[in-house]
């Protein structure tokens, strides 16, 4: 792995945190559920804007930076892609923020756009293949034109370009853990990989969804594969007030994982593509723990659930030891 400096992971970081936020604020409140009045609208769309124009300032210093190889401690010999990831991440922010509109922030786009006459697709399938190139793994699986959809691909970029160059890592488990990072993600991911182990080892994961399980904890948040599929990710985000946002397009699923989220004292809310809950998540995180080890194939035990019952039922009084505090 290249060693970069700090402050190049710290923006990648910074920056993907400001789209998955702004993706998430259009996505509520153009949601079937929402009630907020048109102006509200209209207001979460200039925030919206305001904050993706930081966002593109921000990296556009970083990618000139880039571009002198000031910002590395040593010579990086993927440097150029990286530049052409910032390129191509520059222009999606950039459709995505034109596209978000007063009366509706998350309105699909037009196919193709006016630069160079591309399709939103082909920039997305050239920023996914730089990205491989770089850290060997894809990071695009949304395939929608809405500006949410379009700024969580570039926010899911930028965090792979970020956990490929970032600080010293320490691996404990599946948790691979950045130095300088919160107590409480720390233990909520030890809790989260503890309980998923004995999951595992009582059956109730496919095999393919437990291969796929890891977590990434960088400062005050942890990034968690939680399943197999394309996509099946999770964001803990311990910063008062705090937030978890479940990615999975299984509204079956969503409702469960919602109602489990909410026993563990969040407000939570149902999206196209997941959930989203707000609260203290630092004083439940043993409960939000458990939920999301919960989520793991969970639609494999939905279609079967015969299979899956009895141990189902050890799983639960395991839960319940943890709860009193085994």
């Amino acid at each position: 792995m290249f060693r970069v400096a700090d402050v190049f992971v710290d923006k990648l970081f910074e920056a993907e945190k400001t789209l998955r936020e702004v993706a998430t604020s259009i996505q509520l409140v153009t949601s079937p559920q929402s009630t907020v009045t048109p102006l509200d609208v209209a207001r979460t769309a200039r925030n919206a804007v305001r904050r993706l124009h930081e966002v593109t300032d921000s990296l556009a210093n970083l990618k000139d930076r880039l571009k002198d190889k000031s910002i590395f401690s040593v010579a990086v010999p993927a440097g150029n892609d990286v530049v052409e990831v910032l390129v191509d991440s520059l222009t999606l922010i950039r459709i995505a923020s034109v596209g978000i509109s007063p009366d509706n922030p998350d309105e699909d786009l037009p196919e193709r756009v006016g630069i160079a006459g591309l399709a939103v697709s082909d920039f997305e399938a050239r920023l996914d293949s730089l990205v491989k190139r770089i850290t060997g793994e894809r990071c695009i699986y949304l395939y929608e034109r809405k500006p949410s959809a379009i700024l969580n691909n570039v926010a899911a970029c930028l965090h792979r370009l970020a956990e490929y160059f970032s600080r010293t890592t320490v691996t404990r488990g599946k948790c691979n853990v950045v130095t300088g990072s919160s107590e409480v993600a720390v233990r909520f991911c030890e809790l989260w990989d503890s309980l998923t182990e004995r999951f595992n080892a009582l059956g109730l994961y496919g095999e393919g969804d437990y291969a796929a399980l890891k977590a990434w904890i960088y400062d005050d948040r942890v990034y968690l594969r939680v399943g197999s599929a394309q996509g099946h990710r999770t964001e803990v985000d311990f910063t008062s007030p705090g937030m978890v946002r479940y990615y999975d397009e299984d509204r079956d699923v969503n409702r469960i994982v919602a109602r489990l989220l909410g026993k563990c004292g969040l407000s939570c809310a149902d999206l196209k593509d997941g959930v989203i809950c707000k609260g203290n998540v630092a004083s439940s995180y043993t409960c939000v723990a458990k939920a999301l080890a919960q989520a793991t194939s969970m639609d494999l035990r939905l279609n079967d659930p015969q299979e899956f019952i009895k141990n189902e039922k050890v799983a639960d009084a395991l839960l319940r030891r943890i709860a009193r505090g085994m």
